[in-house]
């Protein structure tokens, strides 16, 4: 009994010192989750990507000199516009929205309308020594961005701002005036022909990508209070048999079909958009109805300003990009985004990412433009040095092919493997190919990312990757043949 004892007091002691010498288990302990290793090859039977094109844009107000020129001088305002292109280029962009006539006034050499005043700050009318959209489609071409040249269809602006032989002063009965500024009356025949001569005269003179009006109709607040805005005589002319709302909005529905007939009349395969409000019910206020434009084929895209942030009580990013895709009759939608409102109150980085992420979702809507240069290209904005928490732009983009562009055919590359090496035939009529590489996200979807495009016929790819090749023709592109794994 004894023995037992001491055996039993014995194993007990080894026992204690055994367990004393290990660190005690913490019941709050859990086992670290095994992170799941990305496939390194595309896998054709279960894998997936979409490879979707995006107008990357950004609008350059000129304006009350907003983005451009700060300087007036030649050289200086050359050097600034140089800047904002190369840097637009380098945040991966690949279109810019140039506004050329703000206040009735030309940022080109017009026979219609006389040079801006912000150019040379001395007086509108004075030229400035050469032509400043000249030198924007020549820098546009040298860093292989698409040049859209904006101009504010109806704003004058203060009559004693204006220069003697401007024609709201050789043509008074062209205008109103409403609360102490001068509009162009859309009313009037006369003035629309000679808004589309404008639209031509640009067209014809300058070698640029398409036409793009934003959201200056009739002003704000008149459809409630006609104030100074006189059209009485225009209307027992012209649309007495309609009411005064109907055909104030017709009055508008003519501008622009009359605006894109001049564009086209032009060029065919070249773009006109609208920027309307970023609500149907806003630009219905201003007599502007942009679903019969798109239903009646009056414009290549739509840019509605959308400037609001997801989840907003009354005004949703969201519900209105949705609502605007599903109102487009095919054609294509390209929110504005509101990059001045960055740090405000519901505008982040964050937000910025999760709104164009949005739109790359939505399958009518093929890109943005963003409001304003100055803004995007800001240190607030780390477009140009993209960084882990903000690379939207991360790599370029091809802009999306539209129902005008050409209607070339291209056949597709077919690509060869050796070592690191991919080669592929040369495809007649292409002007240069992009290559792609795939970049794993998730439950088996990839995503394309251009990594180069190049008028050459091979490209040297990196080991442990997956790469497709596309040829491209302005807008237009090829199909890929494959994805190619180098090993």
């Amino acid at each position: 009994m004894k023995k037992n004892y001491f055996s039993f007091l014995l194993l007990s002691i080894v026992s204690l010192l055994v367990v004393s010498c290990v660190d005690p288990i913490d019941p709050e302990d859990k086992p670290t989750p095994i992170t799941p290793v990305a496939p390194v090859e595309f896998d054709l039977t279960k894998d997936s990507f979409t490879l979707k094109h995006e107008f990357r844009g950004a609008w350059i107000a000129t304006v009350y000199s907003l983005d451009w020129p700060i300087s007036k001088n030649v050289s200086e305002q050359k050097t600034e516009l140089r800047n904002i292109f190369s840097n637009l280029k380098k945040a991966n962009f690949n279109a810019v929205v140039f506004q050329v006539i703000s206040m009735a006034d030309a940022m080109f050499k017009s026979d219609y309308l006389p040079w801006a005043k912000q150019l040379t700050g001395v007086s509108q009318g004075t030229d400035p020594g050469y032509d400043p959209l000249a030198y924007a489609v020549e820098i546009a071409k040298e860093f292989g961005l698409e040049l859209h040249a904006w101009i504010n269809p109806l704003r004058i602006g203060k009559k004693s701002a204006l220069c003697d032989n401007h024609p709201a002063i050789l043509n008074p009965e062209w205008s109103q005036t409403y609360k102490d500024n001068l509009y162009w009356d859309p009313a009037v025949p006369e003035f629309r022909q000679f808004l589309s001569n404008i639209v031509t005269e640009l067209m014809t003179n300058y070698d640029i990508d398409g036409i793009h009006i934003d959201d200056y109709f009739y002003p704000s607040g008149l459809k409630n209070n006609n104030d100074t805005w006189d059209d009485t005589k225009m209307f027992q002319l012209y649309g007495s048999d309609k009411t005064l709302n109907v055909w104030r909005e017709e009055n508008i529905d003519k501008i622009v079909e009359g605006l894109y007939n001049s564009v086209k009349s032009v060029d065919p395969t070249a773009l006109f958009g609208v920027s309307p409000q970023g609500k149907l019910e806003n630009t219905r206020a201003l007599y502007a109805d942009p679903i019969t434009w798109m239903k009646e084929g009056y414009i290549d895209y739509l840019t509605p300003q959308i400037y609001w942030y997801i989840g907003h009580k009354t005004s949703d990013f969201k519900n209105l990009a949705y609502t605007w895709a599903e109102q487009s009759y095919k054609v294509p939608v390209i929110p504005g985004l509101a990059a001045y409102r960055l740090e405000e109150s519901g505008f982040s980085l964050d937000e910025f990412v999760n709104q164009v992420t949005l739109c790359r979702n939505i399958d009518k809507i093929q890109g943005n433009i963003w409001f304003r240069t100055q803004n995007i290209l800001s240190d607030n904005f780390p477009f140009v040095s993209p960084t882990e928490s903000f690379s939207i732009y991360q790599y370029p983009a091809l802009r999306p092919t539209f129902a005008c562009d050409s209607t070339i055919s291209l056949d597709t590359p077919q690509v060869k493997v050796i070592g690191n090496d991919l080669s592929w035939n040369s495809v007649e009529n292409a002007e240069a190919y992009a290559v792609y590489k795939l970049k794993y996200i998730s439950k088996n979807i990839w995503e394309p990312q251009m990594v180069s495009y190049t008028t050459q016929t091979n490209f040297k790819g990196e080991g442990e990757s997956n790469y497709f090749v596309i040829a491209v023709n302005g807008r237009v592109k090829s199909e890929y043949d494959k994805v190619h794994f180098i090993p």
